[in-house]
């Protein structure tokens, strides 16, 4: 008190007393406020953050007042109340203060770094596409992050990758790999892949260039320019098909003509024999054929009208016997023999030293059997009807079905023609 008597001082903030006047002066009522408190904030544990995600700041402050927090470092992190929001991949710093009151002097501020890390992401595949061989298909995934997948492929040898666009470079299992980089807000992607199957294109048959083409025996090379040949089907024609895995193609092969008009063929049977293409030259003319190969005479007194028929049989086991069927165009009339044209063991209208030599000679019954419009031929290698007369593999053969004719007028003949194919005998 300035004048007067004090009172006790009394009270929690502020402090009151009185000051008491004398002689009937008034009283003084008196205060003063208490010395503030300091006070500290601390943070709790700094919550995990990523970019674009959110966190909780938190901090006490020794005097139990009210926290609040703000970004040091708004283009890495915001915040909203104790919100804390992730910007871009970085050190966020928040800062946290207490302002005080009457009691208490402001807090020192404090702060927290957390760090605002990348979202992680994943990558799916979709449906893989059906490629075939020459073809394309597209490839197509998605990263959970939204941004855009790339593609490789880890299987250059089956198939390559463009952009998205697989191509197919050979038939089997191609692997495709998707990846994501990542951006300011995403990691990279682990590596996903996807087995995608390679498929031949499908073939379609095509007929190769024995279509079409001639020939008196069943054709065995170049039947097909695409695809898989079936058997050739004996007639006329010669049939076969081009099997693909796409379509099939049908085929043929008209059978040879022959010099007395209409076409004919020859079926090889009996163990391995096959007809040698290169040195079989099928119907001929019976004399002046264009292959040079027509004997330089005719077995007296006897008419072939179809000429003769030449042919070399290989790749039969040496010695064994061959079957050759060959069928003319129209029915042999009763009384044709066939005539050979070659070497012969002797006995075959021949003898001695002459047997080497060509000659025209027939071919026993029971080895030249008739039968309609055909002839069966049974020849053993090395044997009778084998002009090379030796057991070594291959089957030499010029012949053909003979009818006796007798020129002149002064003999009467008689005269059939069968499906206008005419046979001349005597009658």
């Amino acid at each position: 008190c300035a004048t007067g008597s004090s009172s006790a001082v009394v009270g929690s903030g502020p402090w009151t007393w009185s000051c008491y006047g004398s002689d009937g002066g008034s009283n003084a009522s008196c205060s003063t406020p208490l010395a503030l408190l300091n006070q500290t904030v601390s943070f709790g544990a700094a919550p995990s953050i990523t970019v674009g995600g959110t966190g909780t700041a938190t901090a006490t402050a020794t005097s139990g007042l009210a926290v609040s927090f703000t970004s040091n470092t708004t283009g890495i992190c915001t915040v909203s109340g104790s919100t804390v929001t992730g910007v871009a991949a970085g050190t966020c710093t928040v800062a946290a203060d207490q302002a005080g009151n009457a009691s208490y002097n402001p807090a020192p501020q404090a702060t927290q770094n957390i760090t605002v890390g990348k979202n992680s992401q994943t990558i799916s595949f979709g449906a893989a596409p059906g490629i075939t061989v020459g073809d394309t298909g597209t490839a197509s995934a998605t990263a959970t992050s939204g941004l855009a997948v790339g593609f490789t492929s880890t299987t250059t040898g089956i198939c390559t990758v463009s952009g998205s666009t697989v191509t197919g470079v050979a038939a089997g299992t191609c692997t495709i790999a998707a990846n994501q980089a990542g951006s300011a807000s995403y990691n990279p992607a682990p590596q996903v892949t996807q087995a995608i199957t390679v498929t031949q294109a499908p073939v379609n048959g095509a007929c190769g260039s024995a279509n079409g083409i001639a020939t008196a025996f069943a054709p065995s090379a170049n039947l097909c320019a695409a695809g898989t040949a079936s058997a050739v089907t004996a007639g006329s024609p010669w049939a076969w098909t081009c099997n693909g895995s796409g379509t099939n193609a049908s085929c043929s092969a008209p059978n040879q003509p022959t010099s007395g008009g209409g076409s004919g063929r020859a079926i090889v049977s009996g163990g391995t024999w096959v007809a040698d293409p290169a040195l079989s030259s099928g119907f001929i003319a019976a004399s002046g054929d264009p292959s040079g190969k027509s004997p330089p005479n005719l077995s007296p007194g006897y008419t072939f009208t179809y000429g003769l028929f030449d042919f070399t049989l290989n790749a039969g086991a040496a010695g064994t016997a061959a079957t050759i069927t060959i069928t003319y165009p129209t029915a042999l009339p009763a009384g044709a023999v066939y005539w050979k044209y070659g070497p012969s063991p002797a006995g075959y209208n021949c003898s001695g030293g002459a047997c080497a030599a060509p000659h025209w000679y027939q071919m026993p019954a029971a080895q030249a059997v008739f039968a309609g419009d055909t002839v069966t031929l049974t020849i053993f290698d090395g044997g009778v009807g084998d002009d090379d007369l030796a057991a070594n593999g291959a089957i030499v053969d010029q012949g053909g079905p003979g009818v006796p004719s007798v020129p002149g007028s002064s003999e009467r003949v008689s005269r059939r023609c069968p499906n206008g194919r005419c046979w001349r005998w005597p009658g």
